[in-house]
């Protein structure tokens, strides 16, 4: 409870301060990261969008087919016929 009030907290200072108002996607970068679970390797590449046909290029590009890729439950990651995919609910606990 005194965690989610210090975030509440937070959100109220951010706002009055005007932060929240830049809130959002608006003018950031869309970066998608690719972590080499054996050898700890990470790839990052800056999409120009978030969109399934950029995400699905740098996985093809990225990941040879038949890897099981484990992924957050966006819809982009879905139909990849050429891979295996295990998910995670970022909501659970």
């Amino acid at each position: 409870m005194a965690i989610q009030n210090m975030h509440q907290r937070k959100k109220i200072r951010n706002y009055l301060r005007g932060d929240l108002a830049r809130g959002g996607a608006v003018g950031k970068a869309v970066v998608m990261g690719m972590l080499e679970r054996h050898s700890k390797q990470v790839r990052a590449a800056v999409l120009p969008e978030v969109n399934k046909r950029h995400t699905d290029e740098q996985i093809r590009a990225n990941v040879e087919p038949g890897t099981k890729l484990y992924t957050d439950e966006a819809v982009n990651y879905e139909a990849l016929p050429d891979y295996m995919r295990e998910f995670f609910n970022h909501t659970e606990e």
